[in-house]
């Protein structure tokens, strides 16, 4: 079941990006990390760091991005 809420959170992320809600998308990947740490989820907490990144470096924000 963990598995299914950390895809839900990934998918969640996406659809926040594509309604230029980036503040609710770092959140989504944030819960998704923190789950996906818990469970031993690797895949899952790769993805969330991933995104994170790349949302903080489109955004301008470089510093933030390299601690993903």
């Amino acid at each position: 079941m963990p598995h299914v809420l950390v895809s839900s959170l990934l998918n969640m992320g996406l659809v926040y990006i594509d309604t230029k809600r980036y503040e609710m998308a770092i959140i989504a990947y944030e819960r998704s990390k923190s789950i996906s740490d818990a469970e031993g989820i690797i895949t899952g907490s790769a993805l969330a760091m991933l995104r994170i990144g790349l949302l903080y470096d489109a955004n301008g924000e470089y510093r933030k991005a390299l601690d993903f």
